[in-house]
């Protein structure tokens, strides 16, 4: 809904601004019924007019009263619906006249905002009646006879008032001159007083912090306090009468009738602009009628202002993206429990299956593609910093060969991907799916720093210590540590480089160059990953690089000692061979079917006996009418009404003996143990990890051992 605001007082307006855009209407300002009456014959002949006028009634040029009756004498405006908003003409006879002119509601203020609402929104309801031609209205307006009587009847009540105001003044005064001998020695005082109260007010005026000038109406400064040189910048004298022009910013104003306040820009001497809020009245003189200009310096205010708003929207997007993080970890869990049946039954029918046999490529291609679903999956918990914080060892060239595929599909085809991977490279403690974070983030910065094509090289090297980079232009280093023998991971762009003024701030949160579709948590990311594995970043960009443009992001890790034949983290297998194993009683807890089936089926295959259970309750009465030992728990963490946890410590007290091993797909259901330990196995495994984690378990301490 389209909404014209009629008040000569800007902080009514900007209250009735505030509330109705809040409600998802357009609004219009003006400060008196002349500007109405133009502004609504301006809009009535385009595609989208008012639909509503909410006027005050004391203002200049046209007051509230002739606003109402100008709109409903006009042919293209008299359906125009107009809610009355006063705090002067307060009567019943006030409100009858507005009515009667043609008013839809009469409102006085103060009113809560609840109720003017509802009070438009019942306006609004009723506006196919106002829009409807109304014969008898258009040829029955009220006589202009009428209308000057009743109109005259309201004026002459407010001179009534102000008569009787001033009688009792008179009455008052006629009383103090009866009583004149004896007030001579007061009035001495008062005029003692006075002086005081004159050289007080000269000191306010001298040491505001706001400017406060006053002019003639011919524009001229008659007086100006220092502050206004403080402010502007231009040096005026302080003194007056004087004769000088005011600044082409103090003027263009018109408070013919009442206070007038804007903002506007003004440039100072020294280049810099400052942001001033300018209100001018004017002032009965001795000598005629002065305008009175206060100029008050809002800068820093506006500043904080959006300064202010900046932090709320970063907040607004920490949060949003903590809810993408629980989201993302919410779907890895459901998501590894289904790569567990998928793997583990994939495992079992491998087991099966001769190595002749026609079936077993394609199941071996099905466990390859079960692997890496489950490594999607770590990505998705690392995102919502639910991975375990431990990495593994693992050869950077391996992680970089097998995300370069992925890296040309992200930044395109114009763009060549070049490798430069040393050949003895040394093992570093990383997650996989950190490493290949860095190297995605790192690679959609690079390509949005080359919008034309370029190439991005990707190189690795064994050094004795990460370089040391002292700051200087298109330098900048990162969490440097002496941290010795490393690897070094270099990615290197022939793009547009890094401006100086925006490279000591790259690493920021949320700070970004790019437009809304630009987060600010790539390089955050990055480097928390690299400050997380006890690394260091060294950027260089122009002038620092020899080649003419692009960025070089050298990340170095701690290198491990070589360990021949672990130089990279292999692949789960199989193998569970342990001839001294016996086998078990084994009590399996899990409240998806599948997953239950799957554990059971692998565990029998390996000699134990099962019995299972699908929640803790179940469990609780399973355990109690088996009559001989169970040797192992092996529990889901997370269930309903019970978890594993409890039912551990349940289980326990009737059977002290039985050992424990936990297994969920969410790391975070450990609890405080981050760390995986011999009683916990992560979701999704393989039959191998199964197996050896359910043998390693049954040989561990039961529990109460040391």
């Amino acid at each position: 809904m389209k909404v014209l605001s009629v008040d000569d007082r800007q902080e009514n307006l900007y209250f009735l601004e505030s509330l109705l855009r809040s409600q998802g209407h357009e609004v219009a300002s003006v400060s008196n019924g002349l500007q109405a009456i133009e502004t609504l014959e301006r809009d009535a002949g385009s595609e989208s007019p008012f639909d509503l006028v909410i006027t005050d009634i004391l203002m200049p040029g046209m007051d509230g009263f002739r606003l109402c009756r100008e709109i409903k004498s006009r042919e293209r405006l008299r359906t125009l619906p107009i809610i009355v908003y006063t705090a002067t003409y307060t009567s019943a006879q006030d409100r009858d006249f507005a009515l009667s002119l043609g008013a839809a509601r009469f409102i006085v203020k103060p009113v809560e905002p609840d109720v003017f609402i509802d009070a438009l929104n019942g306006v609004m309801a009723e506006s196919d009646d106002f829009r409807k031609p109304d014969p008898a209205a258009a040829e029955g307006e009220l006589a202009s006879s009428e209308y000057l009587r009743v109109y005259n009847e309201r004026l002459v009540r407010k001179l009534e008032r102000k008569l009787q105001q001033l009688e009792e003044s008179s009455q008052r005064l006629t009383e103090l001159v009866a009583q004149r001998d004896a007030e001579i020695e007061r009035r001495r005082e008062v005029e003692r007083q006075l002086i005081r109260s004159q050289e007080h007010l000269q000191l306010i005026w001298n040491g505001s912090s706001d400017g406060l000038v006053l002019t003639d109406a011919a524009g001229a400064i008659l007086k100006a306090n220092p502050a206004l040189a403080a402010i502007s910048g231009v040096d005026l004298p302080c003194g007056g009468p004087m004769s000088v022009a005011a600044p082409a910013w103090l003027g263009g104003l018109s408070p013919a009738e009442g206070a007038v306040a804007v903002e506007r820009r003004l440039a100072h001497p020294d280049g810099s602009e400052k942001l001033v809020e300018l209100t001018s009245m004017p002032i009965a003189a001795s000598d005629g009628e002065v305008i009175f200009h206060r100029v008050h310096d809002v800068t820093d205010l506006r500043r904080k202002e959006a300064e202010r708003a900046m932090l709320e929207a970063e907040l607004a997007e920490a949060r949003k993206m903590e809810s993408v993080g629980r989201l993302a970890g919410g779907i890895a869990h459901d998501f590894n429990n289904l790569l567990t049946v998928i793997n583990g039954y994939c495992d079992l029918a491998l087991r099966r299956a001769p190595e002749s046999a026609p079936p077993r490529e394609s199941l071996e291609r099905i466990r390859v593609a079960g692997s890496q679903a489950a490594e999607l999956t770590s990505q998705l918990l690392a995102f919502s910093r639910r991975s375990q914080p431990i990495g593994r060892r693992v050869n950077l060239n391996s992680v970089i060969e097998e995300t370069v595929p992925m890296l040309r599909r992200l930044i395109g085809e114009d763009i060549r991907v070049v490798t430069q991977l040393a050949p003895d490279l040394g093992a570093i403690r990383v997650r996989m799916n950190e490493l290949i974070q860095i190297l995605m983030n790192l690679a959609a910065n690079a390509r949005d720093a080359m919008p034309h094509g370029g190439v991005l090289t990707i190189a690795t090297a064994n050094v004795d210590a990460p370089p040391v980079e002292p700051p200087g232009p298109g330098r900048i280093a990162l969490f440097y540590r002496e941290i010795g023998p490393s690897v070094m991971l270099t990615l290197r762009d022939t793009g547009t480089g890094i401006p100086e003024g925006v490279l000591p701030r790259i690493f920021e949160p949320f700070f970004t160059t790019k437009d809304e579709s630009g987060t600010g948590l790539g390089l955050f990311t990055v480097a928390g990953i690299v400050k997380r594995n006890e690394g260091s970043i060294v950027i260089r960009t122009s002038p620092a690089l020899e080649q003419v443009g692009g960025a070089e992001f050298q990340i170095c890790f701690p290198r491990l000692a070589p360990e021949p034949g672990n130089e990279i983290s292999e692949p789960e297998d199989d193998r569970t061979d342990d001839p001294a194993f016996q086998g078990g009683m084994v009590l399996v807890v899990d409240d998806r079917p599948d997953v239950r089936s799957l554990v059971v089926a692998a565990l029998e295959l390996d000699g134990c006996r099962v019995l299972e259970a699908a929640d803790g309750e179940e469990a609780l009465r399973v355990a109690s009418e088996f009559e001989g030992p169970i040797d192992l728990l092996l529990t889901d963490l997370r269930m309903p009404n019970m978890d594993g946890r409890e039912l551990s410590s349940r289980l326990k007290a009737a059977r002290p003996a039985i050992r424990v091993l936990y297994m969920s797909a969410n790391p975070d259901a450990a609890g405080a143990a981050e760390t995986p330990g011999p009683d916990y196995i992560l979701k999704p495994f393989g039959k191998g990890s199964l197996i050896r984690a359910v043998r390693a378990a049954m040989r561990g301490p039961a529990s109460g051992d040391a």
